[in-house]
Order: C-alpha cells, then sequence, then structure tokens
C-alpha cells in the first residue's frame, strides 16, 4: 500500500547546499512525484546530480515499509485466530460450568459448541438456545408449582433438557387429569421440602400411606357387661 509522504531527512541539507531555491524546488516537486507514482521526473538543472542518491533512499523506504506491512498483516492474522479460539474458550466454559445463574435465565439449556468452521475467520460461532416454557394453559397453581421446582432443580446444579421437560410436563398433564391440579401442586411442594431430586409421584394423593398403613383390625379397647359375663362363663366351662 502506497503512503501518503515520504521521508525527508536531515543530511539532505548537506545534499543540496549548493542548489539554488529553484533547484531546490524542482528536487522537491520531483520526489513527492517519484514517491506517490514512481515516474522518474525529468531534471535539466544541477538538482539532477543529486536526484540518484535522493532516489535510492525513497526506494529504500518504500521496500522497509512493504516488509514492516507484511509482517503486520501476519501478526494480525494471528492475533484474530488467537482471539477467535479465547472467545470460543470462553463460551464453552460458560455452557459447561456448574452454578448456573437464577433469575430470567433458569430452565435454559444451551447445547455443546463446536469449534469454528477453519478457525480462523474470528467468527463466534452460533449457539442456540431452548428455553424450557411453562405450559401457559395449565392452571395458575400448577404453573406456579413447576416453576418453583425448575428453580429447584437449577438450585441442585440439575437443569433440565428438552426432552426431560417434555416429559414432565406430560407427566405434570396426566397426573392432574387423574388425581386433580391441587394434589399435583401438593406432591411437588411435597418433594421439594424432602429435598428429593425428583417428584414422588407414586405418594401422590397420600396412595403411597394408604398402602403402608393398610386399615388393621383393632382389638376392643371395652367391653359392655354381656360381653364380659360370656367371656367368664366360658372360663368355668
Amino acid at each position: 500500500m502506497a503512503r501518503e509522504y515520504f521521508p525527508m531527512y536531515h543530511g539532505y541539507l548537506d545534499t543540496i547546499e549548493a542548489l539554488g531555491d529553484a533547484e531546490r524546488g524542482r528536487l522537491f516537486t520531483a520526489c513527492l512525484q517519484y514517491s506517490k507514482t514512481g515516474t522518474v521526473p525529468e531534471l535539466s538543472g544541477n538538482e539532477r546530480y543529486v536526484w540518484p542518491g535522493i532516489r535510492a533512499q525513497i526506494d529504500r523506504d518504500n521496500a522497509n515499509y512493504e516488509v514492516k506491512c507484511a509482517k503486520n498483516r501476519a501478526n494480525g492474522g494471528q492475533r484474530t485466530l488467537a482471539n477467535a479460539s479465547e472467545r470460543y474458550r470462553t463460551l464453552a466454559n460458560a455452557t459447561q460450568g456448574k452454578g448456573k445463574g437464577k433469575g430470567e435465565g433458569e430452565g435454559e439449556y444451551t447445547p455443546p459448541l463446536t469449534p469454528p468452521p477453519g478457525g480462523d475467520d474470528g467468527q463466534k460461532p452460533e449457539i442456540p438456545r431452548v428455553k424450557m416454557i411453562v405450559p401457559p394453559d395449565l392452571p395458575e397453581e400448577v404453573q406456579d408449582a413447576m416453576t418453583r421446582w425448575k428453580r429447584y432443580k437449577a438450585e441442585r446444579g440439575d437443569r433440565y433438557k428438552p426432552v426431560g421437560w417434555s416429559a414432565l410436563c406430560a407427566r405434570v398433564r396426566g397426573m392432574m387429569e387423574k388425581h386433580g391440579a391441587a394434589a399435583v401442586v401438593d406432591i411437588i411442594n411435597a418433594s421439594m421440602a424432602s429435598g428429593y431430586s425428583g417428584i414422588t409421584w407414586d405418594r401422590i394423593g397420600g396412595s403411597a400411606r394408604t398402602q403402608q398403613g393398610a386399615a388393621k383390625p383393632q382389638r376392643p379397647t371395652s367391653y359392655d357387661l354381656t360381653e364380659i359375663e360370656r367371656m367368664t362363663r366360658g372360663r368355668e366351662t
């Protein structure tokens, strides 16, 4: 790339000392034209004897400038590649790390990253995000319970992925149709309160307690007089 200037050295003062003002002006104009266009000027005065040395210096300066530009372009390409790799590592670490933040971004799943193709274009890879949405057609109390459950899971460092979240929504619908919205809310709250990693659907509606504590025949705690007499006569016999 051509420069918009050419270097003028203090040593030129000794070189042009014997030249008149007009000759110096023509020499300076010739330097500008040659530096800009590469066209060799036609000089007829004494400046033509000084011109070859100055022209050679201009050529050396231009060659050094081109070498510097090529080196800068190479260094710039390496920096671009290094920056792209660092951005990829940062994004990968943020995606795979534990202890995700809470709040608006909760329940989001970021698929694993793949390195940018080629690795030298400096572009960030696309990162699709799938947001786990509580079905809006569910009763409000069930929506609130599912939102709390999602935050509870995030606090445990165990976030839902798309397939798992869809399965949970389907399970909630089935249980709600079978046992009612209140029972679904109660079992979700109870699972969180007990610190379980999953919802204990087998205990919904108190079914587990009913099975474990099936009704047992109770021994009478009191007897009337007729029963006591009957038992006494039996012993005497």
